[in-house]
């Protein structure tokens, strides 16, 4: 009895000493002594090997202090004590990118989202490796993942507002971006990055209008105010086009006449209809809202050059039967 009464206290004290020296590093990190916090985790350490928590802080003050070669040997370590920890994976993949291995930042990072469904940053720094590697989709669906996790956390709609900008799907791309500003307006580079796809979507005047808002927020900003002189530029000649007789519009092409008039309708009440045109169109160009560029007169079908003629700008006509089939159609301008 007495011995075992003796093993307990040598516990109690073991914990209460681990407590204090965490407890201690705790505070020197609230106060930016990384150091002194480092050496109280190290305390901790020598009486616990095993602590993952302890593991994983002093890999995260290497990582800030510019050492990720001991940052990932401290989260190796803690890794091999408790593989369950999405942080610790979260943090290594940080560092993996710091270092260039991007290969093994994608498994960490792959690691922390199946230990933490909910792990935003995870999903979004997953996302932005899948997307270095060309996976377009498969980044769009991390960026996706995050914001379904928090609609607040910007980055990922930014992330995504480029990814659907560089998959030409211009309506959501512009969408994603609108949010990111909503939720934070003084973003400069997401105005500069909102006008780039207003003006491929030929909008040029609210293109300026973004690169105006992205000017005034950071007057120094060389690629905001590069870009409004561009655009500016591109206005004056989307004038003189338009006067000229060029037209732009949206199609979306089904084979059956009811169908078409079932969605002509639709887009009438005003639903989206780039977003009818992904969901119904039969033509290549559903990946892009249904949007087919400029054109001058002569360039298309007479019968659908007319029927684009006959409508305002953001009016939608049809149905017209070609050979591809039964098009709605709006008119861009």
């Amino acid at each position: 009895m007495i011995a075992a009464l003796t093993l307990v206290t040598i516990i109690s004290c073991q914990e209460r000493e681990i407590r204090i020296h965490y407890e201690e590093a705790e505070a020197h990190r609230s106060a930016g002594r990384i150091e002194e916090a480092i050496a109280e985790y190290r305390q901790v350490l020598a009486l616990d090997s095993t602590d993952v928590n302890t593991l994983n802080n002093i890999g995260f003050l290497h990582a800030r202090m510019g050492r990720p070669d001991s940052a990932l040997k401290h989260y190796g370590r803690a890794v091999r004590e408790d593989s369950t920890v999405a942080e610790v994976h979260y943090n290594a993949g940080v560092s993996f990118v710091t270092v260039g291995d991007f290969g093994s930042a994608q498994v960490a990072y792959e690691h922390a989202v199946r230990q933490d469904p909910d792990h935003v940053e995870a999903f979004n720094n997953l996302g932005a490796l899948y997307e270095r590697a060309g996976r377009g989709e498969a980044a769009l669906e991390c960026y996706r993942r995050a914001t379904s996790i928090d609609s607040t956390f910007v980055p990922a709609w930014i992330n995504a507002g480029r990814v659907l900008f560089m998959m030409g799907r211009l309506d959501d791309a512009a969408g994603a971006y609108r949010k990111a500003l909503a939720l934070k307006p003084d973003l400069t580079d997401a105005h500069t990055d909102l006008a780039s796809v207003y003006a491929e979507m030929g909008d040029l005047d609210r293109a300026i209008a973004q690169l105006e808002r992205a000017t005034r927020i950071s007057p120094d900003s060389k690629r905001a105010k590069d870009n409004l002189a561009q655009v500016l530029q591109m206005r004056d000649d989307q004038v003189r086009r338009r006067e000229a007789g060029e037209m732009r519009a949206r199609h979306i092409v089904v084979k059956e006449e009811g169908t078409a008039r079932s969605l002509l309708q639709r887009a009438r009440a005003g639903e989206d209809f780039a977003s009818l045109a992904r969901a119904h169109s039969v033509d290549p160009s559903a990946e892009a809202g249904g949007d087919i560029g400029a054109f001058n007169p002569g360039d298309l079908l007479p019968a659908f050059e007319d029927l684009v003629r006959g409508l305002g700008p953001g009016r939608v006509g049809g149905p017209l039967r070609t050979a591809l089939g039964w098009h709605v159609v709006e008119r861009t301008y």
